[in-house]
Order: C-alpha cells, then sequence, then structure tokens
C-alpha cells in the first residue's frame, strides 16, 4: 500500500499481484492498491512450494510500478513471471 509511485502505476503492481495470486488458486481481493488473498486447504508440499513462489513474488514486484507504463505491460509481466522468465523485472 501506498509509496512513491503514481497512483495508476501502484494500481497496476497490485492487479499484477492479484492475477498471479489468482492463477495460483489464492482467493484474492483488491482496493486501490492493496491486495488481500487467502490459500487454503491445501497439502503441506504445495503450501511449501507457494511460499518459494511468494518470496519470488515479493521480489519481482517490489519496483515493479516503476516499469509498468501503461496497462498493456500488466499481462505480459504476469506471463513472464509464471513462466519463471525473471529478466523482464530487472528493468534491463
Amino acid at each position: 500500500m501506498g509509496g512513491a509511485a503514481a497512483t495508476e502505476r501502484r494500481a497496476r503492481r497490485a492487479t499484477f499481484i492479484a492475477e498471479v495470486l489468482r492463477r495460483l488458486d489464492f482467493s484474492v481481493q483488491v482496493y486501490g492498491d492493496v491486495v488481500s488473498a487467502r490459500l487454503q486447504k491445501y497439502p503441506r508440499a504445495t503450501i511449501a512450494h507457494t511460499l518459494t513462489t511468494m518470496g519470488r513474488l515479493t521480489i519481482c514486484a517490489r519496483q515493479l510500478d516503476m516499469l509498468m507504463d501503461s496497462d498493456d505491460h500488466v499481462g505480459g509481466f504476469v506471463n513472464a513471471f509464471l513462466g519463471e522468465d525473471y529478466g523482464p523485472f530487472s528493468g534491463g
């Protein structure tokens, strides 16, 4: 929530995070630039793998609002993340 980026850029980052979480079977709610998500009733191994993915998501999403300068970029970043292509997140 909040940050130095403009409101629309923070909203894009929230949309990216929400879409990734939905594809990981989380129940997701978005309120502006705040994302609330739950993952329930999965086997321990699935939860452990998801926690690792959540760590990667945290790292990739950290400055993502600075890279996504249009709504059209959100889907590409979602697909890159889920495809384990982390290159686009470096900004280079």
